[in-house]
């Protein structure tokens, strides 16, 4: 049987980072249909055919102009012999992304499947938008919701009841984030980030599940590195807004989705354009993305200006079914080790 060639493209900056590229092999989302992209100091971007062969064995070619001769050899040839070893042992893992989806054979051929997030913002914020939340999560048409540490509109019970992941919709502001920001201010909004966490416990019994920030704080200057390095040493995941955040993320190790997507205004529309057929076709076979929602229902004397926004997405929810080739996850379960 003829063997069936795979394209892997590592790019590896830190032990943290191949502990999580090793995750994602061993839950089998990167070997299947894999493409794992993450930066290297010591070698250039590394591309390589992987076969599997009719004994499943893995054979590497490694592309000798792929490494940049004025670094140490023996660096590069450790860390492609622990590559090689982690791709070995990801043979071992019998499904990918956690789904009923065994691993492919030699010759047989499956369609690529794309994890999707569906995850809801601001909970606690407005016991009207709370309700919304609670109802989409009822039937099933959230994976997630992020709830702010230290706000109990609706409380914490129906949010609980209602089975959804629960992360924490940080809720940070200056001086952390200011542009002459100093060492105490930094040193503030890190302890202020430490105590929505403990405020979340006391709220919910338990840690958040990931973290998130209201209106997209979490990754401002001055604050990303500072969630990034918290994160990190509690590995939760993050929501990355964007390529840079991204990378800021995965540099330190921390689990993130490939793509966030959903809209920040009520003029925007209210599905994304990348989770329509067509738009589906351009991610890559393997990307996880998140998709950020604002349900709930409409409460004009909340003077927000997305008021109007959340009943739509509501109904939205309520309504949409999946594309083929979309899987539903969360947060842990798409980065799970």
């Amino acid at each position: 049987m003829p063997p069936m060639p795979i394209k892997v493209i590592a790019e590896i900056p830190n032990s943290k980072a191949i502990a999580t590229f090793a995750r994602r092999i061993n839950r089998g989302s990167a070997p299947a249909v894999a493409r794992a992209a993450i930066t290297t100091r010591p070698c250039r971007p590394i591309v390589r055919s992987l076969a599997h062969s009719s004994f499943g064995a893995a054979i590497w070619k490694i592309s000798a102009a792929a490494i940049r001769p004025s670094r140490p050899r023996k660096l590069c040839r450790g860390m492609l012999k622990l590559l090689r070893l982690i791709v070995r042992s990801s043979h071992r893992a019998r499904t990918f992304r956690d789904g009923p989806h065994r691993l492919p054979r030699a010759g047989v051929r499956m369609d690529p499947m794309r994890g999707l997030i569906i995850n809801a913002d601001d909970y606690g914020l407005n016991r009207a938008y709370d309700e919304g939340i609670v109802e989409a999560a009822a039937v099933g048409a959230l994976d997630a919701a992020s709830a702010f540490g230290a706000r109990e509109a609706l409380g914490a019970g129906p949010l609980l009841d209602s089975g959804v992941e629960i992360g924490l919709h940080l809720d940070l502001e200056a001086p952390g984030d200011a542009p002459r920001a100093t060492a105490a201010d930094r040193q503030a909004a890190g302890v202020a980030i430490l105590e929505q966490i403990e405020r979340f416990a006391h709220l919910f019994g338990r840690p958040p599940a990931y973290l998130d920030g209201h209106k997209h704080c979490h990754a401002r200057a001055g604050l990303g590195v500072l969630v990034a390095e918290v994160a990190a040493d509690r590995d939760l995941p993050v929501r990355s807004i964007d390529s840079r955040h991204r990378r800021l993320l995965r540099c330190r190790g921390v689990a993130t989705a490939d793509l966030l997507v959903g809209r920040l205004e009520e003029s925007q529309p209210a599905l994304p354009a990348e989770l329509t057929p067509a738009g589906l076709r351009l991610l890559p076979d393997d990307a996880v993305v998140e998709w950020m929602v604002h349900p709930g229902h409409r409460d004009p004397s909340s003077g927000s200006s997305y008021d109007a926004g959340r009943g739509e997405d509501l109904s939205l929810l309520l309504d949409w079914r999946p594309p083929a080739g979309i899987e539903r996850t969360t947060h842990v379960e798409a980065h799970r080790g």
